[in-house]
């Protein structure tokens, strides 16, 4: 092999791995935001985006929707601790290039996780655990209130296990009744 003929291959070589960790392909319904100095730079959607090496960098990407778990523990009117986990379906805002770059879900989860408890509390454990169904609306209200502050957009929230501890729970029915 000549000199030139390593050069150029050498080349191909450099410009290959240049490609490859600085280029990103980007799905129809997802985008990337590439950040310079934690400043958001550019949002590329569908198609190829990339950076300049070293100076930019990829967060991670991010869906139109996403399916997010939020959990809460609480305690509830009666005194009985519980556990609530739901599965939140949201949307965040893309970014706005010029702006920091903060991915908003992460203050709405705390917002979601807050909510929940505050409308929790508001339920005696036989109530809640009986009427699940019926909590199922103040409490999605209330997580659908919360995360708007951050921008972000819930779609749905599925109850997915209200743990009581039924130690707990028999104790306090066995208090409230009294010695017979």
């Amino acid at each position: 092999m000549t000199t030139t003929t390593l050069l150029l291959l050498a080349a191909a070589v450099l410009v290959a791995c240049w490609a490859a960790t600085c280029t990103r392909l980007v799905a129809a319904d997802r985008w990337t935001v590439v950040t310079r100095g934690g400043v958001v730079h550019r949002v590329h959607a569908s198609g190829l985006a990339w950076r300049w090496p070293f100076v930019e960098r990829f967060e991670p990407e991010l869906d139109a929707r996403r399916e997010a778990p939020v959990g809460a523990r609480a305690t509830t009117t009666d005194g009985v601790p519980l556990l609530v986990l739901a599965e939140a379906t949201v949307s965040v805002p893309r970014p706005v290039p010029g702006t920091r770059y903060v991915d908003p879900w992460t203050g709405a989860e705390r917002a979601a996780e807050d909510a929940i408890t505050r409308s929790v509390t508001g339920w005696a454990a036989a109530e809640l655990t009986q009427t699940a169904a019926a909590a199922h609306g103040p409490i999605r209200d209330a997580v659908e209130s919360a995360v708007d502050d951050f921008g972000v957009r819930l779609h749905d929230l599925e109850l997915v296990e209200v743990g009581i501890r039924l130690d707990e729970m028999s104790q306090q029915q066995l208090t409230a009744r009294g010695p017979d």
